[in-house]
């Protein structure tokens, strides 16, 4: 009988604690969530900071090509004025000087590359341009993942901090994050690792450039670039080879200089070497979906470092 009324006066108490408001078993400290349960609701709820910075990732590629489209847009505005001077009588008698009997030749090939050298572009300034299109998407990708840092502090603030030691401050946590990326690129055989927009531009602009110039490099052999055109050398090499058969045809034209229309050959070029580069084709990857690529790629390993730091917070 002294055990049923034990056990009768604990529920009664029991049932008295919960009408009165006392503090049960489940609201007293001892009874907070595990460390691994923490950490399995961080897990969730970091999953939207995380698709933030893949949109974010994602909507940036447009931005930075801007500044090649503006490149070839500015040289297009230069186009007369070369034409002008490369079918001028000066280039007309270099090109027949070459021809003469004993004549050394290659005079009117180099009018023509410094010509194209001072009028329009130089042959690095292509390579600086999409240098910069890579290196500004670099520069986004670790904008973009600074901000990420800041909004998962945020997503997790109220969870408890001795459970989640690496999120306490800014600094701790961006020094975390860095050494997670190295960590999981090395698990997973990655190339990409911290220094994001060194990376976009070793892995990317040298790429999309050697690949346009071996695509083009069979019409440009009369001044010489060939197929060895290559991240230093595509500039005027390459692109007055894309031109130079029409260029020589209008140079035989004695008596009419048709400028305008050599203006416009140029430009409708200029806007094929544009397109090349930045779409590609069927067999050669632009640099649009290079940095696509590359974004999908940083997602993956930036997710993984993340839940690196969420699940071995002793580490």
């Amino acid at each position: 009988m002294q055990s049923h009324g034990t056990f009768l006066t604990v529920v009664l108490s029991a049932a008295a604690a919960c009408w009165l408001g006392w503090p049960t078993a489940a609201d007293r400290p001892d009874a907070r969530p595990s460390p691994e349960e923490v950490r399995d609701q961080a897990v969730a709820r970091v999953e939207r900071s995380l698709a933030w910075a893949d949109d974010a990732s994602r909507g940036c590629v447009a931005l930075e090509l801007a500044p090649l489209d503006e490149f070839f847009a500015d040289v297009k505005t230069r186009t007369p004025r070369f034409a002008e001077g490369v079918l001028g009588w000066s280039s007309k008698w270099r090109f027949v000087a070459d021809k003469l009997p004993f004549a050394k030749g290659g005079r009117h090939a180099e009018f023509l590359r410094q010509a194209f050298n001072e009028q329009l572009f130089a042959p690095d300034d292509l390579s600086r341009a999409i240098e910069q299109v890579a290196r500004g998407y670099g520069d986004s990708l670790t904008e973009i993942e600074n901000q990420m840092l800041v909004k998962l502090r945020e997503d997790l603030s109220d969870l408890p901090p001795e459970t989640l030691p690496r999120f306490s401050d800014p600094s701790t946590l961006s020094a975390a994050y860095q050494a997670a990326l190295q960590r999981t690129a090395a698990h997973i055989g990655s190339d990409l690792k911290g220094d994001v927009s060194r990376e976009v531009v070793s892995l990317i602009a040298g790429e999309v450039l050697a690949q346009v110039a071996v695509r083009l490099g069979v019409s440009a052999g009369i001044l010489g670039a060939g197929a060895s055109s290559s991240w230093a050398t595509l500039g005027a090499g390459l692109v007055v080879g894309l031109i130079v058969d029409q260029l020589v045809s209008w140079v035989w034209d004695w008596w009419a200089d048709p400028r305008g229309n050599l203006a416009a050959e140029l430009n409708a070029k200029f806007d094929a070497l544009r397109a090349m580069i930045v779409e590609g084709d069927a067999g050669t990857p632009g640099l649009r979906s290079a940095l696509e690529d590359f974004g999908r790629r940083r997602a993956e390993l930036r997710r993984a470092a993340v839940l690196d730091l969420l699940k071995n917070q002793g580490m």
